[in-house]
């Protein structure tokens, strides 16, 4: 059996070598499937946001999710830009 000794390496070139640890990621969640294999997502109203919703859905006679998301499509450039809090 062959046994190699390697030199021992001054204390600036250990130094230089290694590397200081890095801190632990932490995994981001999965986002939940539905059946359809779509993702889900929560979103909380204001009162004053759900009626102009719920006004949407009447006029187009959807439920209250095809609302927001008919909103969502139509509006996405605006939802989109930095710097335009109003929706």
């Amino acid at each position: 059996m062959d046994v190699q000794i390697t030199p021992a390496k001054s204390a600036d070139v250990a130094a230089r070598i290694t590397r200081a640890p890095r801190g632990a990621r932490k995994v981001k969640p999965q986002a939940a499937l539905d059946e359809r294999g779509s993702y889900r997502h929560t979103v909380r109203l204001d009162p004053k946001g759900e009626q102009k919703l719920r006004a949407v859905a009447e006029i187009l006679g959807v439920d209250l999710n095809a609302a927001i998301s008919v909103c969502i499509a139509v509006h996405f450039h605006r939802l989109t830009k930095s710097g335009n809090g109003d929706v």
